[in-house]
């Protein structure tokens, strides 16, 4: 997996703050959809409410996907330092993950201004089909440089 540059989002002061960092955003989706049985995200875009207060996390790939598709990824909701909801991104559309028995999260670190890391395994639904995004995985370096 390569790193992805990543924007940061800050906007608990005058105006927002953008930084550039480094980071990595992947998951295999099962069954395929349109041909694509995965994502790597090429676009990271994290956003602050406060400082420290993690407020969403959009994991994208947007070039080289097959069938005309243009976007598949993840998109994660934060209360304040977990995270509270997990959707898929599909084309233009979010489809909200199917909350079981098991947590869609593990492995979940976040040291303010440092690091970002989790796995994460979900199911949704798109046009009435059950599909799986698995063996997913955020590593995003918070440090500054």
């Amino acid at each position: 997996m390569t790193s992805t540059k990543i924007v940061i989002e800050q906007d608990f002061t005058r105006g927002s703050k953008i930084i550039s960092r480094g980071g990595r955003a992947s998951a295999q989706l099962s069954p395929d959809y349109l041909g694509n049985s995965g994502f790597e995200a090429d676009s990271i875009r994290l956003r602050y409410e406060q400082p420290g207060k993690l407020s969403t996390l959009f994991v994208e790939q947007r070039q080289g996907l097959e069938g005309d598709l243009r976007c598949l990824g993840a998109f994660f909701r934060f209360h304040g330092n977990d995270i509270s909801y997990v959707f898929s991104i599909v084309d233009i559309g979010l489809y909200m993950g199917k909350l079981g028995w098991e947590d869609p999260i593990s492995n979940f670190m976040y040291v303010e201004g440092e690091h970002l890391y989790f796995n994460f395994d979900f199911e949704f639904e798109h046009q009435g089909r059950s599909y799986r995004l698995s063996e997913g995985v955020v590593d995003i370096d918070l440090s500054h440089n």
